[in-house]
């Protein structure tokens, strides 16, 4: 993530000097790691070299980092998320949409300055997936070094890792599915008790919950990529459904059929029925099947292509390198981009240091 440290001279001189130095060291240690994307102020620098005698290797680190102030201060100011440490015992609050501060005293007794926690539905597919479309997405946009760790929700206990994670003072970022089969569809259970969560903490935690911009992480493969992975599992039927995708033209971010489709399962009929009652959700799905009513579309069968797709996704290269060139398509920009530029700012992070 994007911290910034930046104390004056004097500030700095009136703290306790003992837990000062504890604060300093674990700062030196989350930089040496890169683990985030620090702005270390030129004062602190100063102090460092005029105060700072009992560890070299502290000061040294901490000195360097100040001398790049005006370069990552840059970086900081245009970051989407970022947090402020500021000297004191201040809790975590949220000062400002995406902007965060702390008190030094609460990262010394926090987690803060540790990768940031990433909880998905399932670390291995899910999780997996994500460590590769942020590598992918950080490399096309030349972001520079990412860093995080991936917690295992596990399905329907999600809602208790992201309360697990925020108890235990890390800055965290649940990553659900909404499960919805339109856009004015019914959302997953598990995604309504992670928003409780977010809701309950919010303003009191460093971090967030984010709604994936299509069903689930299977939505971001192309359907074309998705056959080629299982072409023994292609039917008559899909080539239905790419002639409705086509159908559609050019649509606004969140309004393509493919994001809301099952991919895994298919299209149910009593599923559909379930999840779009909202007269919202079947108008436009009965547009988008390009049926005469609700009940027409819903007669629509597709069936669904099995729970292991991302695991043949990314045990198999050319399909890799096939989606590598989709991320820099239009519609890549008009649906993911965004929403992987602000998990990005979460992430930000810097090369490990030699000193």
């Amino acid at each position: 993530m994007h911290i910034f440290l930046s104390p004056s001279f004097e500030q700095l001189q009136a703290e306790s000097r003992a837990e000062l130095l504890e604060f300093l060291a674990e700062v030196s240690r989350s930089l040496s790691r890169g683990y985030h994307r620090f702005t270390i102020g030129r004062e602190v620098g100063r102090w460092c070299m005029e105060s700072l005698q009992e560890d070299d290797l502290i000061r040294r680190r901490l000195v360097r980092a100040s001398e790049f102030y005006s370069q990552s201060k840059a970086s900081f100011d245009s970051a989407r998320s970022k947090l402020f440490i500021r000297l004191g015992i201040a809790e975590p609050s949220e000062i400002a949409p995406g902007s965060w501060e702390i008190g030094h005293l609460a990262v010394v007794s926090g987690n803060f300055l540790e990768p940031v926690n990433l909880v998905v539905e399932n670390a291995a597919s899910d999780g997996s997936f994500f460590e590769f479309i942020l590598g992918m997405e950080a490399r096309r946009l030349n972001f520079g070094e990412i860093c995080h760790q991936i917690s295992n929700g596990g399905g329907s206990g999600m809602h208790g890792e992201f309360l697990r994670s925020i108890r235990s003072s890390r800055i965290t970022v649940c990553l659900a599915d909404h499960d919805r089969l339109a856009p004015d569809g019914k959302r997953s259970s598990t995604n309504l008790l992670c928003r409780k969560v977010q809701a309950r903490y919010s303003g009191q935690f460093v971090g967030t919950f984010l709604e994936l911009p299509c069903r689930e992480v299977e939505n971001f493969l192309p359907l074309e990529i998705v056959s080629s992975v299982l072409p023994g599992r292609a039917k008559v039927e899909h080539g239905h459904l790419r002639r409705f995708i086509e159908a559609q033209g050019d649509v606004v971010a969140g309004d393509c059929f493919w994001l809301y489709f099952d991919v895994k399962m298919g299209a149910q009929a009593e599923r559909v029925r379930q999840n779009c009652e909202a007269p919202e959700a079947k108008d436009w799905l009965r547009r988008k099947l390009q049926c005469m009513s609700f009940e027409d579309a819903v007669d629509v069968l597709i069936p669904g292509f099995g729970a292991d797709i991302i695991e043949r996704f990314l045990e198999n290269s050319p399909a890799r390198a096939e989606f590598a060139r989709f991320g820099r398509s239009d519609y890549w920009a008009t649906h993911f981009s965004d929403w992987l530029l602000g998990l990005l700012s979460f992430v930000a992070a810097t090369a490990r240091q030699r000193i």
